[in-house]
């Protein structure tokens, strides 16, 4: 929508926008070559960026001029763009409803601005999708400052139960090694204690076992009957007595 003719509606009740939360009303103060500046009774000045108007009707209504209205305050530029570089580092809300963003205004560009809510959280907004801009005020600054402080509180809190639950773990994946001897354990405790009489008694054999064997090799190399370099194999060591057989009935 172009300013050629908006300029003879300065100082009048106007509407921008019938519908949405981008709708204005109230007192049109300053035509710009792309944006409109308005004095909204509830919002303070608005900066509204024209390309976003879609239309915009005038009150009709004869009202006597009120001699003792205050003057309202507001910043001119030639454009929105110098606009924004004229606004910067205020505490800004760009646009309404679901889009809002309060923060700080900390860069400007021509084709894009960067706002910070209280240095958590950057925000770059193409220029383009700035449909108005308005200062934010204190009640709004303080209510985010309170926001911030309250996600920071937050934050450390999960970082603490974190940090109380990966203990936790840990100390779960910890053996306990003063506990109780377990089944394995005890089997483990039992193979290194004092040998029992049945095991004694089966070292005593193998040892008579091993005795006979080299005894019986040593006669047999005496005697001359076998050839030197033949490998002798002794019979394997059953470490077990051998089971009697059952008697013929």
């Amino acid at each position: 929508m172009d300013n050629y003719n908006l300029e003879p509606l300065i100082g009048k009740e106007i509407q921008v926008n019938n519908h949405g939360p981008n709708s204005l009303f109230g007192k049109l103060l300053h035509v710009g070559s792309d944006f409109l500046v308005i004095n909204v009774k509830d919002d303070g000045v608005v900066y509204t960026n024209i390309r976003h108007v879609t239309n915009i009707s005038l009150k009709m209504m004869i009202e006597e001029p009120n001699t003792e209205e205050q003057q309202t305050s507001f910043i001119t530029a030639d454009n929105f763009a110098q606009l924004l570089e004229k606004l910067k580092y205020s505490f800004l809300q760009v646009n309404r409803g679901p889009e809002a963003i309060l923060g700080m205004l900390l860069e400007t560009h021509n084709d894009w601005i960067t706002l910070s809510d209280t240095m958590q959280s950057l925000f770059v907004i193409p220029t383009f999708h700035i449909k108005l801009v308005t200062m934010g005020s204190e009640s709004q600054l303080n209510n985010l400052k309170a926001e911030g402080e309250e996600n920071k509180q937050s934050e450390s809190s999960s970082q603490t139960n974190e940090n109380n639950d990966s203990e936790r773990e840990d100390n779960q994946e910890t053996p306990n090694t003063d506990s109780e001897p377990t089944e394995d354990n005890q089997e483990t405790l039992n193979a290194d204690s004092e040998p029992t009489e049945d095991y004694q008694k089966r070292l005593e054999e193998e040892k008579s076992i091993s005795e006979d064997s080299s005894s019986s090799l040593l006669k047999l190399a005496r005697s001359n009957s076998v050839p030197p370099g033949t490998r002798v194999k002794l019979p394997p060591l059953d470490p077990k007595p051998p089971k009697p057989k059952p008697p013929k009935p």
